[in-house]
């Protein structure tokens, strides 16, 4: 069962990504569409070397993994948000 906390928690985290999705589009605003996507990509590319110090090797594993879904998401989110913008891809 979900708990008033637990809900609160998530509206709060769901806030905080949308709103980090608009402001990263809002500060490339500018980019041309290949530059977008060039520092998207660039982005995408360096979670492949996402490591995590200090945790036992099994749970970084997942960790990691779980991390680099999450952020393709937001990278996804941010993407969405420039398609919002008239006149941007």
């Amino acid at each position: 069962m979900i708990t008033e906390e637990d809900l609160q928690l998530d509206a709060r985290l769901t806030a905080i990504e949308q709103l980090l999705a608009k402001v990263t589009a809002g500060m490339m605003i500018n980019f041309s569409d290949e530059q977008f996507e060039q520092v998207m990509t660039t982005y995408a590319h360096t979670l492949e070397y996402a490591t995590v110090d200090g945790m036992e090797p099994a749970i970084a594993d997942v960790f990691t993994a779980q991390f680099r879904e999450e952020m393709l998401r937001l990278l996804a989110a941010v993407r969405a948000e420039r398609r919002r913008v008239p006149g941007k891809s």
